[in-house]
């Protein structure tokens, strides 16, 4: 099964498209607008990493001692993502997750 859209596909083109074509983003105009959006959204980061978690510990391995599960493409993607949420970029050269840019 294809769980992910490749980046140069006509389907990402177009997704990306609506994703930035948003309407969310002419509301973010002011300082208040964008605190009152960030005041809720780190409710959905904190929500979307305990689910992430949640699936890493079914998906892969977690405990001691370690064993390979049986479909190493799902996780790669489950761990991939994590790496991504608790240590992106943080655009000055470090890292840091998520939640902490809140």
């Amino acid at each position: 099964m294809e769980l992910l859209i490749r980046r140069s596909s006509p389907e990402c083109t177009e997704l990306r498209r609506l994703l930035t074509e948003h309407p969310i983003y002419s509301c973010l105009n002011c300082v208040g607008n964008v605190r009152r959006f960030m005041e809720a959204h780190v409710f959905a980061v904190w929500d979307f990493m305990s689910l992430l978690k949640a699936l890493q510990r079914v998906l892969t391995c977690v405990d001691l001692p370690w064993v390979s599960r049986d479909d190493p493409q799902l996780m790669r993607l489950v761990n991939e993502i994590v790496l991504e949420e608790e240590s992106g970029e943080d655009g000055r050269g470090g890292f840091m997750s998520h939640f902490e840019l809140y």
